[in-house]
């Protein structure tokens, strides 16, 4: 099949960062992927993203419904795809954490958090970030392998910690214990972990409720509200439980969960993660109202998940120029992640360009 002829010039631009979704997917020749999408998900990513596909020998199939809401369940009419399906992509905006489960139940009931609960020939699981303009970012585009062993760098650093530490020039001022045999949401290789995994990718999660978290945060962006938050949202945590929340729009939104959620749980802080992609665009994660690429960036906290009572509500967001100590080792400075400078890290990326552009540079005029 010739793509040219296939594809207008704007959806040519996203096949490299399409193959890399595709290598990150572990996406195979004869693999039927099912993609669900809604409304408001791209079609132009959607359209192109199927075109390679089935150059690869894929099968894709998809399925577009009304707005799919936000931690909500797979709707009834996907589930029988699960049956026959090798991979089932969730397409941006849809975004439903208890999906996993919920598709491989025809199959085996499985975990997205731990890898030795995987059952061969279960269908993967993927999240892809197909927002408008995505695919013909860097931020798609960025090798896959590099990625990955800036992962493990990472990974090595935290999984030998047991306390994180946060500060942002706002004046975030967050600590937290952490158990490191719980990181989560570490992508070092295809669909890792547990079958699950997330195009593109690039974050470390430290804290989901296993340890204690005192102090002040400063949230720039939460997820839901597009751009970022004028004024900053400020939340005061103690022992894990949110005890104020102060700022805008989004302020006051956050204390009417609190409100109405104070005679049955209070909510609950219970999510700290950091970014570690080296090109994950301000400008896209500013635009897209879900700010995935600012949570492959920056430092990421949220609230209310771990609670059965808020399953369905987690507010979570952003916290800009962001620094972080694990056990008092600085990891980042300032939105800048240290370890990008491991020589090891430098020769990997001489292999694909210029170590520079590649690791270091903010911007890139390669385009």
């Amino acid at each position: 099949m010739n793509l040219a002829s296939q594809l207008d010039l704007s959806q040519m631009e996203m096949v490299e960062g399409i193959k890399n979704f595709i290598e990150s997917s572990d996406i195979k020749e004869n693999d039927k992927v099912f993609l669900l999408a809604d409304t408001r998900s791209d079609a132009a990513s959607l359209s192109a993203v199927c075109m390679v596909l089935k150059v690869i020998g894929a099968i894709p199939t998809v399925m577009i419904m009304d707005h799919l809401a936000r931690y909500r369940t797979v709707p009834p009419e996907a589930l029988p795809a699960a049956k026959e399906t090798d991979c089932f992509v969730l397409v941006w905006p849809v975004f439903m954490t208890s999906a996993l489960n919920q598709i491989r139940q025809a199959r085996t009931s499985t975990s997205d958090v731990d890898p030795s609960t995987g059952v061969p020939g279960q269908p993967k699981l993927v999240y892809l970030e197909a927002a408008p303009g995505m695919f013909t970012s860097e931020y798609a585009r960025y090798p896959n392998k590099l990625l990955w062993a800036i992962g493990e760098k990472v990974k090595a650093v935290v999984g030998r910690g047991h306390e994180i530490h946060v500060q942002c020039p706002l004046g975030s001022d967050l600590t937290s214990t952490y158990d490191p045999s719980k990181l989560y949401a570490m992508q070092t290789r295809p669909v890792e972990p547990g079958g699950r995994s997330h195009f593109p990718w690039g974050r470390c999660g430290v804290f989901h409720g296993a340890g204690v978290a005192d102090g002040v945060v400063y949230m720039s962006c939460i997820q839901g509200i597009p751009g970022v938050l004028d004024p900053p949202m400020k939340v005061t945590v103690q022992e894990n439980i949110v005890v104020s929340v102060e700022g805008g729009e989004a302020a006051t939104h956050v204390r009417s969960i609190m409100d109405r959620s104070k005679d049955i749980k209070p909510l609950v802080f219970d999510e700290i993660m950091f970014g570690f992609h080296p090109k994950a665009p301000q400008w896209l994660a500013d635009q897209d109202y879900m700010h995935w690429p600012h949570n492959s960036k920056a430092v990421w906290v949220g609230m209310g998940a771990a609670s059965e009572t808020w399953s369905r509500i987690s507010p979570d967001g952003g916290v800009f120029r962001a620094s972080v100590w694990i056990d008092g080792e600085p990891v980042m400075d300032e939105g800048r992640l240290l370890l990008l400078q491991d020589p090891e890290l430098r020769a990997l990326a001489a292999e694909y360009g210029d170590p520079y552009e590649l690791l270091d540079s903010p911007v890139s005029h390669a385009m």
